[in-house]
């Protein structure tokens, strides 16, 4: 860390190289909003003895000007912030220059995307069978082994198309997904994710949030399910028997014949 940089503004440092994007500051704003918190306040004993060895010393200039010109104290007051916020900022990108990147951080960037970004191209690597843990979706899809294009960088998470591979959980067989991923989790709404089970189930359709959205459903007798689902189980449908004659309707998740 450079020399003379202070407390907050090392604090500052630490918030911009957050491995994990989403911990670092979004925008401009949070960084100025940071900057401009009122500073700890001073110990009030040691400014009041300060005044009175000032007054003990005859200097009653700063008390006429303190009474006299109360507007240019906080003009200077201002500009001294103003000097101290820009100080912050230039030795805060500069520590993120030397650490290997420097981010931009932009208000309307669109799809919500406010994250950090290098001046540089992002570095995609293919990776294959990578373990990934998130913190979201169904409990069964929480860990997984990832193949496809991540992101070059510490606690990256999928983004896009790639397959996922997840253990047998309890009941639930292990299974294959093929589909676009957001933030490490199941979410396609293109209607061709596939999810296919180790005991011949398979699911082709769409996911949001981890869960089957919308497709059809084939159990391993080839019997299925074609319509939506709610929190992976068929809400809105019908399902139909191996031969593709009609078997029942499902209405608000409840089955009817």
């Amino acid at each position: 860390m450079p020399k003379g940089i202070s407390k907050k503004t090392e604090r500052l440092i630490f918030w911009l190289m957050k491995p994990n994007r989403k911990m670092r500051p979004q925008s401009v704003t949070d960084v100025k909003q940071f900057l401009v918190e009122a500073p700890e306040p001073e110990n009030k004993y040691t400014q009041r003895k300060e005044e009175e060895d000032k007054e003990e010393e005859g200097d009653t200039i700063v008390k006429e000007k303190k009474t006299a010109e109360p507007k240019n104290e906080k003009k200077a007051e201002r500009e001294n912030n103003n000097g101290i916020i820009k100080k912050a900022i230039i030795a805060a990108l500069a520590v993120v220059c030397l650490g290997g990147g420097i981010f931009i951080f932009m208000d309307n960037m669109p799809n919500g995307d406010k994250e950090g970004k290098s001046m540089t191209d992002v570095e995609i690597k293919n990776v294959t069978d990578m373990p990934i843990v998130v913190m979201a979706g169904p409990d069964n899809m929480r860990q997984y082994k990832y193949t496809g294009g991540l992101v070059d960088s510490l606690g990256a998470l999928p983004n896009g198309k790639g397959i996922a591979k997840f253990a047998k959980y309890g009941d639930i067989p292990a299974s294959i997904y093929e589909g676009n991923f957001v933030d490490g989790i199941c979410e396609d709404k293109t209607g061709t994710a596939t999810m296919t089970f180790d005991s011949g189930d398979k699911f082709v359709g769409s996911f949001e949030g981890g869960f089957y959205s919308e497709g059809k459903y084939t159990l391993s007798d080839n019997s299925h399910f074609k319509g939506t689902f709610k929190k992976g189980v068929p809400f809105n449908g019908k399902w139909y028997n191996a031969d593709g004659s009609f078997s029942a309707n499902v209405v608000n998740g409840v089955e009817t014949n």
